[in-house]
C-alpha cells in the first residue's frame, strides 16, 4: 500500500486549519483545534516555517499563519516539507543516484521515474484551496445528496 506518513497527513491538517484563519493563531490553539498533540504540532510547524509554507510571528500577540495564499501551496509542497522529495522507489529519487543493489540489472528504473514524475506533477496541481473547497462542499451538502467527485486525469505514461 502506498501512503504518506502520519506526520505529512498532520501537516496537511494544520495547513488546512491555518487556511481557515484570518489572524495569527497560537501553537496551543492549533493543537487544541486540530486535536494533534502539542509536541507534534510544534515539530511540524518548525518544518513548515523552515520551508516557508507557514510564517511565525514572535511575541505576546504572536502565532502562526500561512506564509502565502492557499492557492500557491500545493499538497506536494507540504509533503516534501515534512518527508523530503517524493520518491515511490529508491530509483525514483531525483536528488541522488539509485542505491539499490539490483540497479545494474533492473530495467524498471525509467518507468518508476516516469510514474513518480506523474504523481509529483499531480500532487503539485492540487492546492490547499482545492482541499478546502472540497471539504466545504461535502460538509454543506445534505447526507443523502450525491457527493461531487473531483478527478484528476493523469497524463499517459510513455515508456520506451
Amino acid at each position: 500500500m502506498l501512503r504518506i506518513s502520519r506526520l505529512a497527513d498532520y501537516a496537511l491538517i494544520i495547513a488546512h486549519h491555518l487556511q481557515q484563519q484570518a489572524n495569527l493563531i497560537s501553537l496551543e490553539a492549533i493543537a487544541e483545534n486540530t486535536k494533534i498533540p502539542l509536541a507534534t504540532v510544534r515539530k511540524l510547524l518548525r518544518c513548515l516555517v523552515q520551508h516557508q509554507i507557514v510564517k511565525s510571528v514572535r511575541g505576546a500577540r504572536g502565532g502562526y499563519l500561512l506564509a502565502k495564499p492557499g492557492d500557491c501551496i500545493s499538497v506536494a509542497d507540504i509533503i516534501e516539507a515534512i518527508e523530503g522529495p517524493i520518491a515511490l522507489t529508491e530509483c525514483a529519487k531525483v536528488t541522488q543516484s539509485c542505491q539499490c543493489e539490483l540497479s545494474p540489472h533492473c530495467h524498471l528504473k525509467e518507468p518508476w521515474q516516469q510514474i513518480n514524475q506523474q504523481l509529483h506533477m499531480t500532487l503539485k496541481t492540487v492546492k490547499l484551496t482545492d482541499i478546502n473547497a472540497s471539504i466545504s462542499s461535502t460538509q454543506q451538502a445534505p447526507l443523502d445528496a450525491p457527493q461531487p467527485i473531483t478527478t484528476i486525469e493523469p497524463s499517459p505514461i510513455k515508456i520506451n
